[in-house]
């Protein structure tokens, strides 16, 4: 009989969002954060009202990982205790997380700002002012938040309220105007920050109060408030699913490698030696008399151009073992970390082992190709380093998924402004490395980029793209077309779409050495993928053009108070069909990097299907419509331009307006179904909006 040797419980998760909660216990924090409700309950309390289990995971100083893979099975964390990012590794590895793509609540009121300054570096715009304690106050939304029920609160106990200044984010609810919830996208992750205390948030609960929907077995004595409700509405989720899909690069790297093609250059040098080998041949066989030995050398001739030819296509066959590799890098704004997901094309000649390492963390995860029985290792010999062990691959060719984290010697930035000919900047990468191919791509629209060696680059107005294009260029190389098939997926994809929230600027480079190797005797090749936020600085000449991708717009109620017929849908950038008159007033917002400006020129260029049958362009003088032009039965692509000043004025805010009226009420049979058919529709497929201005003197340096 054998004797038992180990008893232990393993908890199997629940289905749902995993989250971790960084906190110290209550006696180890300082009174000045002591509060009623600790963070471990206040996560509790939010999780199980909208039903999620207490699938949480307390972790201290000790349990804290040390690297961003260690990460990868949270979808959520709340940092409530700072002394375990004493480590700046620790800090490096939740930094890496969150612009990967995961989800990051910080208790500002149980920490010092001077965590997001070392999460965020320059990305932090914040300024603390003061801190109080309020008895009294009201939380109200956000301008872009749903309304709430949240009404003014009394509290025995005062409750902390730490108030900042802070740019750059979404203001998702407020106190006296103050922020007291905020949140900003970190690459694929976004960061949440809380400036009012725990306590604030949610009332004791009471015997009046129902059960949350997991049950009274996981209630606690908590009761969140609604806009807490609304707030972690938004943050208890799975984590999105990655921007470019991983299958995209796979395929990408797998077409790099593969049976090179003899130069057209090669082929017609060796037929044109022949060719002059044979008039050669033949002219001195003439002159000697010997013309009839041509039949013996010309066939000879020939057989040498052949056995060249076929000499060049065995050489051109024959590979050897190769590495492509196709990674999607995203450098961190404001620090040198960069993180990078990709694909690995492995070929081999001969069957053999692979050697797949490294030596900054990350991680090569090749095709299980092995045997029945055979056990292939990933070793960890250090926290960064890692080797596989008995890996076989057999002769061809197989894939392997990549991620790799690292930090360079140099920060990586795009920087630019607006200039009279459109956008001016500069970018900066890691030594060696040179882009090619880019584009910008904003909230509303992309624009082609020219770029030189030392990293100046321009793009003027005429080279905003329009519809799936990303290449001014007609004419594509193969390179080209397979580097806009792999944007086309990023931003084109019916199933999951993706539109950076601010300017980024996308290009292409040779791989980036991120600590990943492959084996030695293989060559290395292929292609990065880089995707940077674009800095817009201050403009430096005095006229200066803004181009449509720059100025987004949406539909705003017009000047004698009509609502927005949505007509136009802002979030997905799209116009809708109608079979009858509309009108919208549109409102573009010119970049607030630019600085106060003064309106010189407006261009409009609209793009018409359907019979529309009327449609006019109108201006806004003093809350008054005047039409600037009317089309009769417009098709295709038409504009208009005006400078009449008194049709150029921005609002306060820097937006500037322009009224559409779409649709002839005198001819209705245009849309009207006809016997046997259809309504007709007409909608508007594209709308750009092109400034031209003049900064004020105190820009100008």
């Amino acid at each position: 009989m054998g004797r038992l040797q180990l008893q232990g419980t393993a908890w199997l998760a629940r289905a749902g969002p995993v989250a971790g909660v960084v906190d110290a216990p209550p006696r180890a924090k300082s009174s000045d954060y002591f509060h009623p409700i600790t963070p471990s309950d206040f996560v509790s309390t939010s999780r199980v009202q909208k039903g999620l289990h207490r699938n949480l995971v307390l972790m201290d100083q000790s349990f804290l990982p040390g690297g961003e893979e260690s990460l990868d099975g949270y979808d959520q964390l709340v940092i409530a205790d700072e002394k375990p990012f004493d480590n700046p590794m620790s800090i490096q590895a939740i930094r890496r997380w969150l612009y990967g793509g995961g989800r990051l609540w910080v208790l500002l009121d149980q920490v010092s700002p001077a965590l997001l300054e070392a999460l965020l570096g320059d990305d932090f715009k914040g300024q603390i002012v003061d801190r109080l304690s309020l008895t009294h106050y009201h939380i109200q939304p956000g301008p872009d938040s749903p309304p709430s029920d949240e009404k003014p609160q009394a509290r025995d106990q005062p409750v902390d309220f730490i108030r900042m200044l802070i740019d750059g984010v979404t203001v998702d609810y407020t106190i006296d105007g103050w922020p007291a919830a905020y949140s900003q996208e970190c690459g694929e992750g976004r960061l949440h920050v809380t400036t009012l205390g725990l306590d604030g948030w949610v009332r004791p609960r009471t015997e009046r109060d129902n059960a949350p929907p997991t049950g009274q077995t996981w209630q606690t004595d908590y009761v969140p408030g609604d806009t807490l409700d609304q707030f972690t509405a938004k943050f208890f989720q799975s984590r999105p699913p990655p921007q470019l899909n991983p299958l995209v690069l796979e395929e990408q790297s797998r077409e790099m490698i593969g049976y090179s093609i003899p130069s057209r250059g090669l082929v017609v040098g060796i037929l044109s030696g022949f060719a002059v080998a044979m008039v050669i041949a033949g002219v001195w066989l003439l002159n000697i008399g010997e013309a009839q030995r041509l039949a013996v050398v010309g066939p000879i001739l020939t057989m040498i151009a052949s056995l060249a030819l076929m000499g060049v296509g065995r050489l051109h066959r024959s590979m050897p073992s190769m590495t492509a590799v196709s990674q999607f890098v995203r450098p961190i704004e404001g620090t040198t970390d960069v993180w990078a997901t990709g694909s690995a094309a492995l070929f081999v000649s001969d069957s053999g082992k692979l050697q797949l390492s490294g030596d900054r963390g990350g991680w090569i995860m090749p095709e299980d190709t092995q045997r029945d029985g055979t056990t292939r290792r990933m070793v960890w010999s250090d926290i960064d380093h890692w080797q596989w062990e008995n890996l076989e691959q057999p002769a061809g060719m197989q894939s392997a998924s990549l991620y790799a984290a690292a930090e360079m010697t140099t920060p990586s930035h795009a920087r630019a402004s607006f200039e009279r000919s459109g956008i001016v900047g500069t970018l900066s990468l890691p030594a060696g490395l040179s882009a090619s191919d880019p584009v910008i791509v904003t909230p509303s629209g992309r624009m082609a980029v020219a770029i030189d060696q030392s990293g100046n680059f321009t793009s003027q107005s005429s080279d905003v793209l329009t519809g799936d294009s990303f290449f001014s260029d007609g004419l594509l190389t193969d390179e080209q077309t397979n580097r806009a098939e792999v944007l086309s997926s990023l931003f084109e994809s019916s199933e999951n779409p993706f539109v950076p929230n601010e300017p980024t600027l996308y290009f292409w480079t040779p791989p980036w050495d991120l600590g990943l190797n492959y084996s030695r005797d293989s060559l290395l090749t292929g292609s990065a993928l880089v995707s940077l936020p674009l800095s817009l600085n201050p403009p430096s000449t005095e006229t200066l053009v803004i181009p449509a991708p720059f100025l987004p717009y949406r539909e705003v109620p017009s000047p004698d108070g009509e609502m927005p017929s949505g007509v136009y849908d802002y979030r997905k950038r799209q116009w809708q069909e109608r079979s009858g008159p509309s009108t919208a007033t549109l409102r573009f917002q010119v970049p607030p990097e630019i600085g106060p400006i003064r309106l010189r020129e407006a261009r409009i260029t609209i793009k018409v299907i359907g019979p529309m049958g009327l449609l006019q362009v109108s201006g806004i003088q003093d809350g008054t419509l005047v039409p600037v032009k009317s089309w009769t039965d417009p098709a295709g692509e038409i504009y208009v331009q005006w400078d009449n000043p008194d049709l150029l004025e921005l609002d306060d805010a820097q937006g500037f307006r322009v009224h559409l009226s779409m649709g002839d009420p005198g001819r209705p049979e245009l849309t009207q179904a006809t016997a046997g058919g259809g309504m007709n529709y007409f909608r508007i497929e594209s709308l750009n909006l092109e400034l031209q201005a003049t900064t004020t003197p105190k820009l100008i340096e």
